[in-house]
């Protein structure tokens, strides 16, 4: 039976067009036929791999290529994006790890609700001990002239609890990293300024959002109020008149900027989450003939980039130097990105007059990282200890500016579960150890 022309061009039309559809990510990939915006968020892509014999026979070739080519085809992002918003628009279900989606689209960092809840909680004991290490390296850092000031940055769980997702309403908190650190802190009268009790009490009569509804950080206007509040305490706590923070103007508008949308980027969309009105200050510093600045360390996670955003910078503080979660290292003026251990932090805490610790409740679990560690052994260490702090810095840039010992430190962090930056602190510390010792 003779097949009609209708259905011919019929299924002529249907080969074409899938032809066509799978035709389109390939000359995408090939000729970049439409420029797409990279997906946000903290990931690490796979890398391509070459072909070798050794490579090709342990089958680590064709997995590295799989994995790569997985990652790197025509609109890959853009579907990306289609998947996430398909799943976030229909079902309020989100596919990034990390971002939990509470009530009236509220987002919220995993991290902060365990923090919140007591999931984390590390005992009595292990924060007792912390404040009590933190007053004796205050003690002796006042003996010396200088002056330790602990802050704790405001979680979004604990402030905003009642937008948490309803599986969480019957949930009962435990004991908190928080509440507990906060207690010893000040039975050990540490100097300590207490953001998320600050916020806690402002939020509800503040002008504007103080907590953004898409970021897992505060708010510009947030950590104006919050900067401020550090300069006064700063000034009153070591009797220097610092350079004043002036604020000039509040920007009102119905859209999200820099960090305020952080939480709402990592999500991936096709289209942004509805906005609401923030404020975002515009500020310049005035010093007269009685101010005075202080050359300063501050130890800290990614809350503190909204302060030196607004303006904590030289024009407030002098030789700022910020201690990212005392691995990466930032100095204004800038200078690029270095390793905290490139440093010689002996002479940095010879020189420094101002010492600051901030994080959030939800890295309160960490004791403030190596920071107390490194400062016990640089205050109340002998000689010997103090000389190899001076070495570290000379193998550390060896290992940086050698590819091959480099590639090694990757591979022995690899093996060891530690990432390279870790694993290159404890080579570098070893080996100023074996020329000191």
């Amino acid at each position: 039976m003779k097949e009609s022309p209708l259905k011919y061009r019929y299924f002529t039309f249907l080969y074409g067009f899938v032809l066509i559809v799978l035709l389109i990510p390939f000359l995408q990939s090939q000729f970049m036929l439409h420029r797409e915006e990279a997906l946000k968020g903290s990931f690490v892509y796979a890398q391509d791999v070459s072909g070798k014999w050794k490579t090709w026979h342990d089958a680590s070739f064709q997995t590295g290529k799989e994995n790569y080519l997985k990652e790197n085809f025509g609109f890959r992002n853009t579907l990306v994006r289609l998947n996430n918003q398909i799943f976030y628009s229909f079902f309020k279900i989100n596919r990034i790890s990390g971002v939990v989606i509470g009530k009236e689209d509220y987002l919220y960092g995993s991290d902060y609700i365990f923090s919140y809840l007591g999931y984390n909680f590390i005992g009595e004991d292990s924060l007792r001990n912390t404040a009590i290490k933190l007053k004796r390296i205050s003690d002796e850092l006042d003996r010396r002239g200088k002056k330790l000031i602990v802050a704790i940055a405001p979680g979004t769980a604990s402030l905003k609890q009642q937008f948490l997702p309803e599986k969480y309403d019957t949930v009962i908190r435990g004991k908190t990293n928080y509440d507990y650190f906060v207690k010893y802190a000040n039975e050990n009268q540490l100097n300590l300024i207490d953001f998320q009790a600050f916020f806690k009490i402002a939020m509800d009569t503040a002008s504007y959002p103080m907590l953004p509804k898409y970021g897992t950080h505060w708010s510009s206007y947030g950590s104006y109020l919050s900067l401020d509040s550090l300069l006064r305490y700063i000034s009153a706590r070591t009797n220097v008149d610092l350079p004043k923070l002036i604020l000039d103007s509040l920007e009102v508008v119905h859209e999200y900027r820099g960090a305020d949308y952080d939480m709402g980027q990592a999500l991936n969309l096709l289209y942004p989450l509805e906005t609401q009105k923030m404020a975002y200050p515009i500020l310049h510093s005035e010093s007269d003939s009685n101010s005075r600045q202080l050359k300063t360390m501050v130890i800290a996670d990614s809350f503190f980039w909204n302060l030196v955003n607004n303006k904590f910078t030289p024009e407030v503080i002098q030789n700022l130097q910020f201690y990212y979660y005392m691995i990466e290292l930032f100095e204004w003026p800038q200078t690029g990105k270095k390793y905290v251990f490139q440093k010689n932090l002996v002479d940095e805490f010879d020189t420094s007059d101002l010492f600051i610790l901030l994080f959030n409740e939800s890295n309160l679990q960490f004791t403030f990282y190596s920071f107390i560690e490194h400062a016990n052994a640089i205050l109340f260490g002998d000689e010997k200890v103090k000389q190899t702090y001076r070495l570290i810095p000379k193998y550390m840039d060896a290992m940086i500016t050698d590819p091959q010992w480099s590639e090694s430190i990757r591979q022995k962090a690899a093996e060891r579960n530690k990432t390279f930056e870790e694993m290159m602190i404890i080579d570098a510390k070893w080996m100023a150890e074996q020329e000191v010792y």
